[in-house]
């Protein structure tokens, strides 16, 4: 169980029945805290792989850092992590993924959230739809969305246009063609 003192939004929590969400400012009302979800929420144990989830790098030797403030680096230990400020060791211990984001809030003034996986095949198609848009936006005004194939490098895709609501033409996915 967690104590909703030690809760920010935005904070990566576990629902006891092994759902992972991020705190809401609503779920932090004394309300939703007393009643709903102050009996199941758990906390999740910080591991590397969810170091890595929150956008931190791992280093040649083995130290995790954040993009943005390469100061504040971590080590891998059993049971928990070391945590480095400017190289000094600061701290110690396990950390839970809650608690390591209020921490790093603290002293870095950096909030760690999940970062999104890029999808740079995805980008590179989007760029390349869009340099050749022009010729394939359709002539029925009242058209809401349509598809071209597009060749790249030896691989088929198709592309998916949808209108926005300004009436603008946006980039709505893509799949690869079987040739």
């Amino acid at each position: 169980m967690i104590k909703p003192g030690e809760l920010r939004a935005g904070n990566i929590v576990s629902l006891n029945n092994g759902s992972i969400i991020e705190v809401s400012a609503e779920m932090l009302s004394p309300l939703y805290l007393k009643e709903e979800y102050s009996s199941v929420l758990e906390p999740l144990p910080l591991t590397a792989e969810w170091l890595l989830k929150l956008g931190f790098s791992k280093d040649e030797e083995a130290y995790f850092s954040l993009h943005e403030n390469r100061s504040f680096k971590l080590r891998q230990t059993s049971p928990g992590f070391e945590l480095y400020m400017n190289g000094t060791l600061f701290l110690s211990r396990p950390f839970s993924v809650h608690r390591f984001q209020n921490l790093v809030y603290e002293l870095t003034d950096t909030e760690i959230k999940i970062v999104e996986e890029k999808d740079e095949l995805g980008e590179a198609v989007r760029v390349a739809a869009d340099s050749i848009l022009y010729q394939y936006i359709p002539q029925d005004r009242q058209a809401s969305e349509f598809y071209f194939d597009l060749p790249i490098e030896g691989e088929s895709y198709t592309v998916h246009y949808r209108k926005d609501q300004a009436g603008y033409w946006e980039f709505a996915g893509y799949a690869v063609r079987d040739i």
